[in-house]
């Protein structure tokens, strides 16, 4: 387990029996979103969002992951973001504030089809 500011983070091992990624060994995706809420509790990197709901009614879920600092200014960051999306019209002052004042963005998406059951582990 890794300790943290908040709590403790479960270990997956411990958790599921096995070490995720082993050959003919998945976790169901019920364990796995539990899991992920129990890490977003167990960390102040991680925040935990079900943003909708997927095939078959499971729950469509979001990590973000990063700074604490970053985390408790997410909105922020977000809007910062939505103004550099399309910069026509803003002055160079202010997209080089708004480019300083972000933080890079990066996007991984895993079992975005039915079939993919195991890229999340």
């Amino acid at each position: 387990m890794v300790s943290t500011q908040r709590e403790t983070v479960p270990d997956p091992r411990s958790r599921f029996g096995f070490q995720p990624g082993t050959n003919r060994s998945l976790v169901r995706w019920p364990d796995l979103v539990l899991y992920l809420q129990d890490v977003a509790r167990g960390s102040d990197r991680v925040k935990f969002e079900q943003i909708g709901t997927a095939s078959g009614g499971h729950p469509f879920v979001l990590l973000t992951i990063s700074s604490p600092q970053n985390l408790e200014n997410l909105e922020e960051l977000k809007e910062i973001q939505r103004n550099l999306v399309d910069p026509r019209g803003k002055a160079d002052d202010d997209l080089e504030r708004l480019i300083a004042r972000g933080r890079a963005i990066v996007l991984l998406t895993c079992s975005i089809h039915s079939t993919e059951v195991g890229s999340t582990q």
